[in-house]
């Protein structure tokens, strides 16, 4: 039996919009024994300066995985190559299974998603490292259409501008990933 195309895009949105983006997943965060402990007293201008430059890698992260989910969400390809240089599972898992149920029903995106993101919580202090985002995604001018036809796939009205949650992981590979997305749809931003 065949899923009806609006069930299916329905659930291809909203994990999408849960998750806001490897088939390998770079190794586990790191946890290397005798990590320090977090400490009370207040940063001195080293960790300023460390938390300044590790957000930014973060922010550049959920900026890649935000472009890689895009390009691959016009396409319907599930299998795209970018999403794995920005994205952990078990979001890339989820990433990847909205894709292949959009390419099962004909199914891309026209568009482009605005998204403005800001790190809310970062830990460089101990491992494993971890930050958490937080997002106003706005996916206004982003058109989910069926390839076939050019025409628009009739969906639910839903917010279109809302918070997204994010984590971010640093793994043994020096790379920040996203692991993580939960999409608010009662927050709106």
């Amino acid at each position: 039996m065949t899923p009806h195309p609006r069930l299916g895009l329905l659930a291809a949105m909203a994990t999408f919009m849960l998750l806001a983006a490897t088939a390998c997943s770079h190794g586990e965060p790191s946890t290397p024994p005798g990590s320090p402990a977090a400490s009370n007293a207040a940063p001195s201008p080293s960790t300023d300066s460390r938390v300044q430059q590790e957000s930014a890698k973060v922010l550049a992260a959920y900026s890649g995985y935000n472009e890689a989910y895009v390009a691959a969400a016009a396409t319907a390809n599930f299998d795209d190559k970018a999403l794995p240089r920005y994205v952990a599972d078990p979001l890339l898992a989820e990433l990847r299974f909205a894709l292949r149920q959009q390419s099962e029903q004909g199914i891309v995106y026209q568009g482009k998603p605005t998204w403005a993101a800001k790190i809310t919580k970062i830990n460089v202090a101990e491992r494993p490292f971890s930050a958490t985002i937080s997002n106003c995604f706005d996916n206004g001018s982003w058109t989910p259409i069926y390839k076939s036809t050019r025409k628009p796939v009739p969906a639910p009205t839903q917010a279109k501008r809302y918070v997204v949650t994010s984590t971010a992981k640093f793994y043994d590979n020096g790379r920040w990933l996203i692991s993580e997305a939960k999409a608010d749809r009662s927050r709106p931003c």
